[in-house]
């Protein structure tokens, strides 16, 4: 299955010079400077305890997607299948370790984090290895000394959903690749197999990042055929491997069909509950994508989620950084660079292609494979900018400046369009409520939360019809997502509908865009 390369086309398909740069930027200048390999590691894993420790004390409460898939873990296993197969859209492997990993550790908000916050840790390392294979250590080390405070990274690493799984495989398939090409080694080719099929198991948009690699090894045949170079048994390699992912998947392809066919049955499709504030682009909306939605994932990608004056100010931008984008296009000379470019870039364009027909689809978490290759591209660009060490460690320095000042405004900031104290409202309810309370809510998907945090409460969702009030008992009425008037119809509807059964408003809470009302 394996083929040895011969040192001739090791690692022609990267980069030929990459031996030599590789060795002069490690050992002359930039931020390992003349560090031996046990002290790079040593600085890893100095950063991946950072990491690890700031998912771990920075916490949110449960979203509404987490809220969906904690109540999915609650079932059966049979159970759990058969209502993804026909309310969800992502395939099972992420759920299917949730499901397992409550069992052991409950439903705790840290333990059904638990599987994302090991995801999110793991990439750090795995973005330092990529860097290194795909160019030297200076580029892998600041690689994961981004990784370890990226607010987006961090954000994915506290939800319960995929994407932090969906990084960490996209990552580690890119450095499986890389090693395939330099090596050839059995090993290599048994990990980029295993790296895919964990892909397409974790998220079906994988296939974007996946798609662009297979252009990749077509372009290191074509260059190999060109220097008359043996490509039989790399070849030969190459489909034992995709007949190995093949077999792998075929169990997944009738739970696709299933999805499938009931999302064109129902003609739900991708909707249903929004992602975090996903109705909050932080830029004017329009029908379709445009330039200042692209420049804001981009930025969500990097500096995380922020208000939305902040957002339309660095959209404001967008002629500069489109300028510094085309900058960083013309420096990637070297075949690496170009992959790096094109697996960080190219997934957003095409979604932002598929935006035209369905906009909800055109938003980071749907490439967030793409994101830790926008890291490492960022990194590359900062690390290469200068042949001498203190531009590079004053640039290196500023940029981590930044990334940590949009953690702390992400997690920390009221005004963050993504982020929803549905626990802080539904704590409080739950510690004011009275046996034979009762709880009117809209929009209905916040069923999942709502169950979460007050188990005990009886709950009515609201409508478009006039709801029945109870004739006893208090009555609190829960809102959000106002900024689909749906929504705050439906709130209005019940509330008049309570006054006029001269119920009493003895409390009002407003937190940032969750509302709460208290009748008796």
């Amino acid at each position: 299955m394996a083929t040895q390369a011969t040192p001739a086309s090791a690692g022609a398909y990267l980069d030929r010079s990459r031996s030599s740069t590789t060795a002069r930027g490690d050992q002359a200048t930039g931020l390992v400077g003349g560090w031996s390999m046990a002290q790079t590691w040593a600085a890893v894993a100095a950063l991946t305890a950072a990491g690890v420790a700031l998912r771990l004390l920075i916490v949110r409460g449960i979203w509404v997607d987490e809220a969906i898939s904690i109540h999915q873990a609650h079932m059966s296993l049979s159970d759990m299948l058969a209502n993804l197969r026909t309310t969800d859209n992502h395939p099972p492997l992420y759920f299917l370790l949730l499901w397992v990993n409550v069992r052991v550790l409950g439903y705790s908000e840290f333990a059904v984090h638990v599987p994302t916050i090991i995801a999110g840790t793991l990439l750090i390392p795995a973005l330092f290895v990529t860097g290194r294979e795909l160019f030297d250590r200076r580029t892998g080390l600041f690689a994961a000394m981004l990784a370890s405070v990226a607010p987006l990274l961090i954000w994915y690493s506290q939800e319960a959903r995929p994407y932090a799984l969906f990084m960490l495989f996209a990552t580690l398939a890119v450095w499986a690749q890389a090693r395939v090409l330099k090596d050839g080694g059995i090993r290599y080719w048994i990990a980029y197999g295993a790296f895919t099929i964990a892909l397409l198991y974790t998220h079906y948009f994988s296939v974007l990042p996946i798609a662009i690699q297979q252009l990749a090894f077509i372009v290191a045949v074509w260059n190999r055929t060109r220097r008359n170079e043996p490509v039989k048994r790399f070849l030969t390699a190459y489909w034992i491997t995709w007949i190995a992912i093949a077999v792998a998947l075929a169990p997944l392809m009738p739970y696709i069909h299933q999805q499938f066919v009931h999302d064109q049955v129902a003609g739900t499709g991708f909707d249903g509950a929004p992602s975090a504030g996903a109705a909050s682009t932080s830029l004017p909306q329009t029908s379709h994508p445009n330039v200042y939605a692209l420049i804001a994932n981009f930025v969500w990608a990097i500096w995380g989620y922020h208000a939305n004056s902040t957002m339309l100010r660095v959209a404001a931008l967008w002629p500069l950084l489109m300028l510094l984008a085309l900058t960083l296009l013309g420096r990637g000379r070297s075949r690496q660079t170009l992959l790096v470019v094109a697996l960080a870039v190219v997934p957003a364009l095409l979604l932002m292609a598929v935006g035209f027909k369905k906009r909800d689809l055109f938003e980071v978490r749907y490439f967030s494979g793409a994101v830790p290759m926008l890291i490492l591209l960022t990194a590359r660009t900062v690390v290469a900018a200068s042949a001498r060490r203190l531009p590079v460690m004053l640039a290196a320095a500023a940029l981590t400046v930044t990334v940590l000042l949009g953690t702390a405004d992400q997690q920390m900031s009221g005004n963050n369009p993504r982020d929803y104290p549905f626990r802080d409202a539904l704590h409080n309810l739950d510690a004011h409520a009275r046996p034979g309370a009762t709880l009117m809510y809209a929009p209905n998907y916040l069923q999942d939360v709502i169950e979460y945090y007050a188990p005990h409460v009886r709950v009515v969702a609201l409508g478009a019809h006039k709801p029945q009030i109870p004739a006893h008992g208090q009555v609190f009425v829960l809102g959000s997502f106002f900024d689909h008037p749906g929504f705050a119809s439906e709130v209005g509807n019940a509330r008049a509908a309570i006054r006029q059964a001269h119920r009493r408003l003895v409390g009002t809470q407003t937190l940032e865009k969750v509302y709460m009302w208290e009748y008796r």
